[in-house]
């Protein structure tokens, strides 16, 4: 019986360490979301130096961010401008991108990595860089 209880630890640990990183990627994150659908979003990511990443989601598929809150939201001329300054994963319903301080992170469908810095969410929540084709 104690080989099972031991046993049992040593499966389950791993998981148990994973579901905890994920809570604090979630808490450490921020929702995202829209209420007024006719506002479109620019996110902005200014890293140490002059690299800036940025990301035109017309159609506010972007929902939220993991592991890092944005540091200010502003709205001008109708455009709501998300502004982070430390590298965040941005989550659409069939995409995500992680841009940092070096490169930027595709995953989804395409799982790439580019030094790329602009970047267009589609009508359907892909994210292309603007020199690609679909961008």
């Amino acid at each position: 019986m104690k080989k099972i209880k031991i046993t049992l630890v040593v499966v389950s640990l791993p998981f148990l360490i994973y579901m905890g990183m994920v809570l604090v990627s979630f808490f450490q994150g921020s929702n995202l979301s829209v209420v007024e659908k006719n506002i479109k979003t620019k996110y902005v990511f200014q890293f140490v130096g002059s690299r800036e990443v940025h990301i035109d989601d017309e159609y506010n598929r972007i929902s939220r961010s993991w592991g890092s809150k944005p540091d200010s939201i502003v709205v001008e001329s109708g455009i709501r401008k998300i502004i982070f300054t430390t590298a965040a994963i941005l989550k659409t319903e069939n995409d995500s991108i992680e841009p940092n301080a070096l490169n930027v992170k595709l995953k989804g469908y395409m799982g790439v990595t580019t030094k790329e810095n602009m970047f267009t969410v589609s009508k359907s929540g892909v994210i292309s860089s603007n020199k690609w084709h679909g961008g």
